[in-house]
């Protein structure tokens, strides 16, 4: 899988590029802000097609108080 990640919808520039051979991934130090998201998937089989999911969005905003731990 191919996760990227962008700050325009359109995908212009892409901010991060992650690869995995996992249904998961992380992400780490995106800055403050509103981003897009789309994960590709290349088949193995040469028979099978490349897929791009939908674009998602998501933002990442900044604490200004940290909660104390439970």
């Amino acid at each position: 899988y191919k996760l990227e990640i962008s700050k325009n919808p359109n995908f212009s520039e892409v901010t991060r590029t992650v690869t995995t051979a996992n249904n998961s991934a992380s992400v780490d130090k995106l800055e403050v802000g509103k981003y897009y998201a789309r994960v590709e998937y290349d088949p193995v089989s040469k028979d099978l097609q490349k897929e791009r999911s939908d674009v998602i969005s998501f933002s990442i905003e900044a604490k200004t108080q940290v909660d104390a731990p439970s």
